[in-house]
Formats: structure tokens, C-alpha cells, sequence
């Protein structure tokens, strides 16, 4: 029998061995053959053995009973070696025991000292100690644990231990039984490192806690090519070792391409594909089957089809449609341009993504070959063309529409010479066009009218009336019949009979002259940003005419080579009160100017004939000219910029109202942590270099300019220097600093996050701290320095 409990213990013991959720401290004697020596204690005059070992198999037992009471009560230990607990929380103390009841021993039952359990101890401490306490001698150091009952069979008992302390002596008392120890073994409860299969959540491994009360909450997390999707990754470690999913609400899914296999991410199998929404891999669906038309005339198609045989797993099939404008076998239709039918065509419901197995195709145009496309499509379909340019599956049908008559030419109308010419253009054939018919009607006379037939797209006229209004008709015919009729009117030009120096306007007036300059302009007021002028009108006007003005306003460049100067129109944002074109008055008020600017206005006299004469001629019309400087004011607002290309910080800036001439500009930097750290330069340049600024540190630059009005506004610029060596600048708490590198995880070899040629290396510290940095490497042709966001070579030079 006592072989059979041995068995079923070993049994026992090796699955608990084995599984991940129990950390093994102390087992004891671990197999049959193993030794088991452990420390017994017991009085000086004992009379009676105490705790005994075994061999073959190995255990402790002992047996005083049936004493006389003369002699003293038994008082006998076993005493563990130290057992370092490591990181437990709680330990779980396993006893595999068994106790003869006192009553098998007759006919006393035992005598008069036995008992039927015995006690386990625990001594715990932080320090190990060179020699451990003694429990006979100070039991007090001993805590009572468990009391053991008899049961009267081989007994297997576990005990919970929270832990106090770093080490823990594990002693048993007897004082008369007779009893076997046959095994001790201290294990505590871990939560293992696993990923949970179903959401693929990873959990790092976690020491459990000493009871449920205290369960403890951990962040999983979502690894080795999953993505996390919304909701928390937040698991609970129970004491028992053993994960609390229950409260888990997000997930990790595979990612593109990528299906669940057991828990671990794997490719898709050759010819199946995945969308990253936590499914299954799966394969495109085949092409739609018995696409047929089920309406067509000439501008709509109707066309139905039946879902494909193979639709993919966990999907659902919908449509994308095509409609393109093929060529066809007899070559005539000039329609056809093997293009994409574009964007006046309608699809009724849609053209992408139907969920239903017809559309409509409407808008389309007439006697035309259109070959429409049938995309069958799921959830992988978009992955599948985008990563490895795989097209969906698709049916082809082909219809032409119905004939119907031309459309509506578009006629327009030239009168290069004393020809007038006719050309149209027909968008909507609709079929093949027999001849176009070209109609012209006088507009004072309708008997003045005349009709020719053509197959071209032009038709010359000569011999029509110079200054009279002719209409012009244009309609086209095909196999259908006769389309309708496209419209233009035109007046045909004068033939210029006017003397040299004088031009027309063809209002059945004489010729005249083009009027004078303008006189005596002058400025009636300027301040920064208004002129107002003022002129008299033209010596010479021209006959049977009023004059009016336009107004045009430039900057050019003056003897002080003011940067404002550009030579070029004002822009619009100057406003011209009443207005720049057609004046009836000989005033004009110009606002919006910019200060301590050269403006120069010509104020243009104009009559009826100004116009024929600068569009037939290109004779411009007279002007005076007066140049005008607004009032200065102090500069605006510098635009500051910060750029740090090496250890040199270099400040530059833009000034875009300078209003007269920058005598310097006053460029101050001051540190933000210590506004003692600062300092303030002067100059002429549109730019300044700092060094030894420190780096890391975020400094203020503020930069203003003066002029001969004084000191302008200021602009400001905040910059954060970058650490040399390419390394990251990290905040740390209670503002330590700490310079991290880039992808130098703990070791030299680890480069691959290194920007820009960058290699993981040691770098000694101001304090003789090391840490590893990406720093640029050097060669044989020269090195790399940092230049705050890349390694750049520098040549090196031969000595």
C-alpha cells in the first residue's frame, strides 16, 4: 500500500513540476534514490530516537509512543535548509504525511503522550545569518503554520504562507506520534508569459499575488505582427497563478496578409489574402456569372448579372463597374477611343461598391460601342491589388447603344480679310454623319440668304457686306435623320478708311485723333498709405467725343535702392476711389499704398477711339506720368527662423515693411531656464551665428530692426537646441535629464533604428557616465559629423 501512495505522489509531483504557473523552490526528497538531510533537534536526556532518516525511498519519520510516563514528553524538530523566496508573495507549503492514530497502539493507545497531529513551522528573515535559529531552543523564532491531523492514510496537505521576509526555514514538530514525512515541497504561483490565443494578447510573465483581494492588474500588449484594436489590453493576475481574461476588452489581429494560427501570426497560403479586421485569410471571388443587358437605348443601359461561384470565407461579394469606349471590328466609328467613358455618365445606384447584382448606366451616348466591366469583390480585394497587383476577377460584356440624329453643332465665326469663314464642332454624332448644312441670313434683310452643303467642318463666305449683322446656321445629318440647328451671329468688320493719326469706333461717327496727355497733375495729399491726384483735362480732345481716364499705378526703383522697388503693377490690394478705369473726373484717390514707397501713376486720356486704335493699331493712348513717395513710418515685424545645421546656431530673418532704410537690427538670445543666459548683437545683415549655446536647452530669440523713424516691433522665435551624436533627448522625472540613443537598445551591435549611416558606440559623459549613442562613423575617405538630423562626410585632409 505504501508503494501504491509513493507512485501516485511522483505522479502528482511531476505535473506540478511541469506547469508554468508554479515556481519550484524547495522539493524534497525529489525522487526515491535522492538524499534527503535536513537538521533534527531534540532534548539532551531524551530517552526516545525523534525524527529519523530514510533511504530507499528517502523520508523522515518517528515514532514515540506507548512511553512510560516516567519518562519525559518527546520534543523532537526537523529543521529545513535557508530557502531563498526570490520575488513570491505568498508560498504554498506542500506535505505529503501520514499519522498512525494513537488508538492502534493497545492497550493503552499510545501511552500517555500520544498524539494524533503535529505542528509546521516558519521562521522568516531579510538577512541571512551564519547560524539559523535553533527551534528546540527558541521556538519563539517560529511561527505555527499548520497543525496536521491524522487521517489514517497517506495524506497530501498544502499550506499558504504570505511572505514577510527574503529567506524562510521551514521545521516540524513532534511530541509523540508516530508518523512518516514522505515529502516537503515550497513552490509559489507565477502568471506565465503566454499569448492568449483567441485575441492574440501577449501577457509578460507576472509573480501572482498573495490572495484575490489584491489581484493585480496588467497591460498586455500586442506583438510579433498584430495590430491592437479599440478597447483595453488590461488582464488580471489571480493568486492561483492563472490569468482573469474576463475583464478583457480590446484584441491583437493579425496583420495584412497575416491570419491566426494557433495563436501566432502566419503569411497567407499562395493565393489568399487578408485585410487586417481579425479574419481568416481568404481568396478572391471568381468573376460574376451570366452578365446579360436587360435594357438598352440610345443614352441607357441596363445590365444584370449573377453572383460569382467562389466568394471567399467570412465576406461578402459586391461590385465595381468599368465602362470604357472600345474600338469595333468595322473601324468607322470615330467615337471609339478605347477610353474611359468619363465623368457625364451615371450609375444608378453607384459605380463602386454595389451591393446588388444590376445597374443602370445612364447619360451615355448614342450608336457607340461601350464595353463595361463587372468587378466581383471582398474585404481582401482592395489588399490584394495594392500589395501584390492582383486585379479582382471580373466579366465582360459589350453593347451599343441605340442611333438617334446628331446633336447641336458649335458654330464660330472669323474675318481673317474680307473672307468670313464658318467652322463648327459636333460633339454628339451619333452615327456617321451624311453632310453638314451651312445657312447664312443678312440680319436687315432676309432675302440676303444662302444655303450650301458640305461633308467638312468649315465653310468660306466672300462677297458678304462690310458692317452689316449676319446669323449662321449649322445642322448635320446622319442614317437617322436631320439634327438641330447650331446658331452664331457676327458683324462683319469696316474696311478702315480713316486718315493717318485718326480711327473709328464704328458708331456711324466721323474719324477723330486720339486726345493729349493730361495737364497740370499734381498730388493734393499724401500720407503712409493715401494719395490723392488731380489733373486738367487735354489740350486736344478729338471730335464728337468726351474724354475720359484710366488710372495705372507701379513701383519702380528709385536712387536709394529701396528693396520695395520692383518695377512692377501695385498689386490688388490698392483701392482706387472712385475707381482705376473710365473716370468721368479729373481726380483720383489711391489708399492702401505702402509706407516710404516710390509709387509712379499714369493717368491715361481716353475717347471713343482709344480702343480701335490700341486693339487694330496697337497705338497706346497718351499719358503723364508723376512719381509720388509716400510718408515713412518705423520697420514692421522681423519673421524670425532658427536653424541649428551643426553646434551653430544660426538666426535669420524677413523684413517685408521695411519703410525706409534699416540702419541695423538688434539680435538678443536669452535662455529659458536662466534669463541670465542671454545676449544681445548688432548688424546690418539679415542674419547672426551663435555658438557655444548649450545643448538640449530651450532659448529665446527676439530680433527687431530700426530705421531713421526708430525701433520697430519685435519678433520672437523659440528653439530647442538638438543633442550632438544624434541622440534623443528624453524628459525624465523630477527634471533629471537623460540622453538616450536612437535604437542602441543595450548593446553596440544594435543599429537599426541609427539615422542617416549612424552606428551604436559608447560615449563618455561630462559626470564619467557611459552610454550608448548613435554616433557617425568614420572611414577610410573621411568622417561623418552631426548635423543635428543626419551624418554628413566631411572630407578629411592629407597631411
Amino acid at each position: 500500500m505504501q508503494h501504491f501512495w509513493t507512485a501516485i505522489f511522483a505522479t502528482l509531483t511531476f505535473i506540478a513540476g511541469t506547469s508554468s504557473s508554479k515556481v519550484v523552490l524547495e522539493n524534497k526528497p525529489g525522487c526515491d534514490s535522492c538524499n534527503w538531510v535536513w537538521n533534527t533537534f531534540q532534548a539532551v536526556n531524551a530517552q526516545v530516537p525523534g525524527w529519523v532518516g530514510r533511504s530507499n525511498p528517502a523520508r523522515y519519520s518517528v515514532c514515540d509512543v506507548s512511553l512510560s510516563p516516567s519518562v519525559p514528553r518527546p520534543n523532537s524538530w526537523l529543521r529545513s535548509d535557508l530557502i531563498t523566496v526570490n520575488e513570491a508573495k505568498r508560498i504554498d507549503i506542500t506535505v505529503e504525511y501520514l499519522i498512525r492514530s494513537c488508538s492502534n497502539f493497545q492497550p493503552n493507545n499510545g501511552g500517555p503522550y500520544c498524539e494524533n497531529v503535529f505542528g509546521v513551522y516558519v521562521n522568516q528573515s531579510d538577512n541571512k545569518l551564519d547560524q539559523y535559529p535553533d527551534p528546540l531552543n527558541n521556538t519563539a523564532a517560529y511561527e505555527k503554520v499548520a497543525e496536521l491531523q491524522v487521517t489514517g492514510v497517506r495524506t497530501v496537505k498544502t499550506t499558504n504562507v504570505l511572505i514577510k521576509g527574503k529567506y524562510v526555514i521551514l521545521a516540524f514538530h513532534d511530541y509523540g506520534s508516530c508518523r512518516v514525512l514522505y515529502s516537503v515541497k515550497v513552490t509559489y504561483n507565477v502568471c506565465p508569459e503566454e499569448t492568449l490565443s483567441d485575441s492574440l494578447v501577449s501577457l509578460p510573465r507576472t509573480v501572482a499575488p498573495a490572495n484575490d483581494s489584491e489581484s493585480i492588474q496588467v497591460e498586455g500588449n500586442c506583438e510579433n505582427n498584430t495590430v491592437q484594436e479599440q478597447g483595453s489590453l488590461s488582464v488580471h493576475c489571480d493568486s492561483n497563478g492563472e490569468w482573469n481574461i474576463s475583464g478583457l476588452q480590446g484584441r491583437c489581429i493579425c496583420k495584412e496578409n497575416m491570419q491566426n494560427v494557433g495563436g501566432k501570426c502566419e503569411a497567407c497560403p499562395d493565393g489568399k489574402y487578408n485585410d487586417q479586421n481579425g479574419l481568416n485569410c481568404t481568396v478572391l471571388p471568381s468573376m460574376p456569372k451570366n452578365i446579360h443587358v436587360l435594357f438598352v437605348n440610345q443614352s441607357t443601359v441596363v445590365i444584370r448579372w449573377l453572383p460569382p461561384a467562389i466568394t471567399g470565407d467570412q465576406t461578402h461579394v459586391f461590385y465595381d463597374v468599368e465602362c470604357r469606349k472600345p474600338c469595333d471590328l468595322n473601324g468607322d466609328d470615330n467615337k471609339c477611343m478605347n477610353e474611359s467613358c468619363g465623368g457625364d455618365v451615371t450609375y444608378i445606384r453607384n459605380k463602386e461598391g454595389l451591393n446588388v447584382t444590376k445597374v443602370m448606366i445612364a447619360n451615355l451616348s448614342t450608336f457607340v460601342n461601350y464595353t463595361f466591366k463587372i468587378y466581383a469583390m471582398n474585404r481582401v480585394s482592395e489588399v490584394a491589388k495594392r500589395r501584390h497587383g492582383v486585379e479582382a476577377n471580373f466579366t465582360i460584356i459589350t453593347v451599343r447603344t441605340n442611333g438617334s440624329v446628331p446633336g447641336t453643332p458649335e458654330v464660330s465665326v472669323e474675318q481673317p480679310t474680307s473672307v468670313v469663314i464658318v467652322s463648327w464642332t459636333l460633339e454628339q454624332m451619333n452615327g456617321i454623319i451624311k453632310d453638314y448644312h451651312v445657312t447664312y441670313i443678312r440680319k436687315d434683310e432676309s432675302s440676303d440668304s444662302k444655303t450650301l452643303t458640305t461633308q467638312k467642318m468649315e465653310q468660306r463666305f466672300e462677297d458678304l457686306i462690310p458692317g452689316k449683322t449676319y446669323e449662321f446656321q449649322v445642322f448635320a445629318v446622319n442614317d437617322v435623320g436631320r439634327g438641330p440647328t447650331g446658331v452664331k451671329t457676327f458683324t462683319l468688320k469696316i474696311k478702315d478708311a480713316c486718315p493717318e493719326g485718326k480711327y473709328n469706333d464704328q458708331n456711324g461717327l466721323n474719324c477723330t485723333v486720339l486726345p493729349s496727355m493730361p495737364r497740370n497733375v499734381h498730388v493734393l495729399f499724401v500720407n503712409q498709405s493715401t494719395v490723392v491726384i488731380r489733373w486738367l483735362p487735354p489740350a486736344i480732345t478729338g471730335d464728337e467725343t468726351h474724354v475720359f481716364y484710366d488710372v495705372k499705378c507701379r513701383k519702380p526703383c528709385d536712387d536709394d535702392h529701396d528693396n520695395k522697388c520692383d518695377d512692377e503693377s501695385c498689386g490688388s490690394d490698392v483701392t482706387y476711389i472712385p475707381y482705376k478705369d473710365g473716370l468721368n473726373v479729373t481726380e483720383v484717390m489711391i489708399t492702401n499704398l505702402s509706407t516710404f514707397v516710390n509709387y509712379t501713376f499714369k493717368i491715361y486720356a481716353m475717347n471713343r477711339a482709344s480702343e480701335v486704335a490700341k486693339w487694330r493699331h496697337g497705338v497706346e493712348a497718351n499719358f503723364t506720368t508723376i512719381t509720388v513717395r509716400t510718408n515713412g513710418s518705423i520697420p514692421g515685424k522681423p519673421y524670425v527662423s532658427v536653424e541649428q545645421p551643426t553646434s551653430v546656431v544660426i538666426v535669420s530673418w524677413t523684413l517685408q515693411q521695411k519703410n525706409g532704410i534699416i540702419k541695423d537690427y538688434h539680435v538678443t538670445y536669452t535662455r529659458e531656464d536662466d534669463s541670465s543666459d542671454n545676449k544681445t548683437l548688432t548688424t546690418q545683415k539679415m542674419k547672426q551665428r551663435f555658438e557655444d549655446l548649450m545643448a538640449g536647452k530651450t532659448y529665446e530669440f527676439q530680433v527687431f530692426a530700426v530705421n531713421n523713424f526708430g525701433r520697430g516691433p519685435t519678433g520672437v522665435k523659440t528653439f530647442t537646441l538638438k543633442l550632438k551624436d544624434g541622440a534623443q533627448f528624453v524628459t525624465g522625472p523630477e527634471d533629471t535629464q537623460d540622453y538616450r540613443a536612437r535604437g542602441c537598445d543595450r548593446s553596440e551591435s544594435s543599429t537599426k533604428n541609427c539615422l542617416h549611416q549612424g552606428k551604436c558606440g559608447k560615449r563618455i559623459y561630462s559626470d564619467e557616465s557611459t552610454r550608448l549613442v548613435c554616433l557617425c562613423p568614420i572611414d577610410l575617405t573621411g568622417k561623418y559629423i552631426w548635423l543635428g538630423d543626419r551624418c554628413e562626410m566631411h572630407i578629411m585632409q592629407q597631411q
